[in-house]
């Protein structure tokens, strides 16, 4: 199974949003990642300009300078600024302006320890380099998650104690089978003494004359084909029986782990279920401990054990291999006596681990409130080359650790419920060795109504939101690769109701969609750059924003040559507006425009541009020449009336200028 990758920003997953008229859904970024992950702090700007400073803490001593930080400002789904410190920085520090309106913002811190240190820090500082206002001051520590422990291993524990007497107990935990090489002893430091420990869980007396610290030993190996191995150190006040340290050694890894709290001493009943689908598992185990020490309940494949249980924390370590031939899965239920709240309820796959693959084990649940008759619908949203189809898709519906039905393709399930909690576990595969499926589920009860409804994907990392459209409308959808650290690989958006897709955006882009009324599910899968392993993106959804309406108009449809024409318009839903034609330049929303010396048929056009899109619109007047005289063709009337106006104003103009005559001679 891939890689877990890190989500950071606003949790899509927990979003839902709800849409009237004009409304917007999501406005948000988000950074995928791997560990460590992101750290994201929000921190609120008034309208102005900031200097951001980003310091890479590592010193010679340590932490060690870290191999790259970035730091990015964001302001709703766009990036204000942003700025990197390598290990080739030799001051270790980098400093921009920015210039942010007011608002809430969001910063994005992302460190990458240098191999093989695990741990950096850094610093970040935004602030006003004029008034010295500082808006955030942080420093982070960045830690990558240590490996899981090969076998053979050898563990040390250091516990300092009082004067005294102390019982020691070191368990091999067995699940799901014993170590093939256990051997411990403590060293008491002031003296060297050896205390040997005779075998698992046998308990040694060790004393100290004075304050003291025991040093602990512990070599572990592994059988031959086991992947996991648990080693619990604990080591206890002899007289008080009070616990000085506590702790569980982990060989391999771990990913069924569940920590529970027992409120009051009670009766504890597991439960481990092999669920064998699809295929039984090869090797299954469960040890529920407490401060390090077995709390009595130990499996070893399926069935179920009891045993009376304190106040305090336990832990379930569940082992869970799957077959050469495929994946399987567990159930593990851990209850008091009924009617008390179940402590852990697990239905979970378990695919096989090794080189990485676009295999996902799914695993889920909901509440039923009604008895009845239910439909489960499992649809493989692969077509059209958005997605892969999956090559392999099962489904295993189970309720208190026993499977109710099973699907092994995508298609409907009709089961009859009573009251109460059911589990999912899916394993899917979508075709190719890199593929990416989406699936959908859908539970259906009495009178239609919805009782779960879930896209899941496979072969890379996913995060949904859920939209809820309350009156019928176009809606938009968003996606903008911020290229904070650097581009995604690949991300694609795909909006889903039900059974349906109703809309997908490859790489940023926009699309619309029309709605009526219900909840849509906007699905976003993502995959960061292989080479800095993290990504931002912004994501924003609301309503349609309506197509600007422009209207354009002359005061004449024709005029002579050397005329002019009065153009007046007015544009809607629009924030700027171009000319073009017979002018040119920005006009505003609404106006006149006197155009004098036509000479020529001419077309004007106002394109205005706005949220919903561009219009345009165009007006054309014609233009007639001056006729001669003698011409031979017909004279426009209104140009003879022209002309004899003319000709009058001349003559009265003559007749009121003085004449001379000549003298005689």
């Amino acid at each position: 199974m891939r890689t877990s990758l890190r989500i950071a920003g606003v949790l899509l997953a927990a979003c839902t949003a709800v849409v009237g008229h004009a409304q917007t859904l999501l406005d948000t970024t988000l950074t995928l990642g791997k560990k460590p992950a992101p750290v994201i702090l929000d921190f609120t700007a008034p309208a102005g300009n900031y200097r951001i400073t980003l310091t890479d803490l590592g010193t010679p001593s340590g932490p060690v300078r870290m191999a790259r930080v970035d730091a990015a400002a964001l302001r709703g789904s766009s990036l204000v600024t942003s700025l990197n410190v390598t290990s080739a920085n030799a001051t270790g520090t980098a400093t921009k302006s920015f210039a942010a309106t007011a608002g809430a913002h969001r910063l994005v811190l992302i460190g990458q320890p240098a191999s093989p240190a695990i741990v950096g820090t850094a610093g970040v500082r935004i602030d006003d380099p004029v008034s010295g206002a500082v808006l955030l001051d942080t420093v982070k520590v960045f830690t990558v998650p240590p490996a899981p422990t090969a076998s053979p291993a050898d563990y040390e524990h250091q516990i300092a104690v009082a004067a005294g007497t102390y019982t020691l107990e070191i368990t091999d935990f067995g699940v799901a089978q014993p170590l093939a090489a256990f051997n411990a002893l403590a060293v008491r430091r002031s003296d060297g003494q050896l205390f040997p420990v005779a075998g698992s869980g046998q308990p040694l007396q060790l004393t100290a004359g004075a304050a003291d610290t025991f040093e602990i030993f512990v070599h572990a190996e592994l059988a031959s084909g086991a992947t996991r191995g648990l080693v619990g150190v604990n080591l206890r006040d002899a007289g008080s029986n009070a616990v000085i340290a506590a702790q569980v050694d982990q060989l391999g890894d771990w990913p069924y782990a569940y920590t529970f709290d027992v409120a009051a001493a009670t009766t504890l009943t597991a439960s481990l279920t092999d669920l064998g689908f699809p295929l039984p598992l090869a090797a299954l185990g469960v040890a529920v401990v407490r401060d390090a020490r077995p709390a009595g309940l130990h499996l070893v494949g399926a069935g179920s054990a009891s045993v009376a249980a304190d106040v305090g924390t336990y832990t379930a370590y569940v082992d869970a291999s799957p077959a050469a031939g495929g994946p399987g899965g567990f159930g593990l239920r851990i209850a008091p006596p009924a009617p008390a709240a179940k402590l852990v309820e697990k239905v979970t796959s378990v695919s096989a681990p090794g080189p990485v693959t676009d295999v996902a084990a799914i695993d889920t649940g909901f509440d039923i409130a009604t008895a009845g008759s239910y439909t489960l619908t499992l649809t493989d949203f692969g077509s059209g080359g958005f997605f892969d189809p999956f090559t392999s898709i099962s489904l295993a519906l189970a309720r208190d650790s026993a499977i109710v039905g099973t699907l092994n393709a995508a298609g409907t399930l009709t089961f009859s419920a009573t009251a109460g909690h059911y589990d999912l576990a899916i394993v899917a595969d979508p075709a190719g060795a890199a593929g990416e499926g989406l699936l959908g589920i859908r539970v259906v009860g009495p009178g239609n109504a919805v009782v779960f409804d879930q896209t899941r994907a496979a072969g890379t990392d996913f995060i949904t939101a859920s939209v809820t459209v309350t009156t019928a409308q176009s809606i938009d959808v968003k996606l903008t690769d911020l290229a904070f650290p650097a581009a995604f690989s690949a991300v694609k958006v795909a909006v889903t109701r039900g059974a349906d897709r109703v809309g997908q955006i490859f790489g940023s882009g926009t699309f619309s969609f029309q709605a009526t009324p219900g909840i849509y599910t906007v699905n976003l899968l993502a995959t960061p750059s292989a080479t800095l392993g993290y990504g931002t993106f912004g994501l924003t959804a609301g309503a349609t924003p309506p197509v600007p309406s422009v209207t354009l108009g002359a005061s004449a449809q024709s005029v002579t040559a050397g005329g002019s024409v009065t153009l007046a318009w007015s544009a809607t839903n629009a924030t700027t507006c171009t000319a073009s034609g017979g002018w040119s330049g920005t006009q505003p929303m609404t106006g006149t425009f006197v155009v004098t010396q036509l000479n020529s048929k001419t077309t004007f056009t106002l394109s205005c541009d706005g949220p919903g899109g561009t219009q345009s619109a165009s007006a054309t007047v014609d233009v007639t020449a001056q006729e001669r005289s003698g011409g031979g063709g017909a004279m426009d009337p209104g140009f003879l009336m022209l002309l004899g106006v003319a000709l009058l104003a001349v003559r009265r103009r003559a007749s009121r200028t003085p004449q001379t005559r000549a003298a005689p001679t």
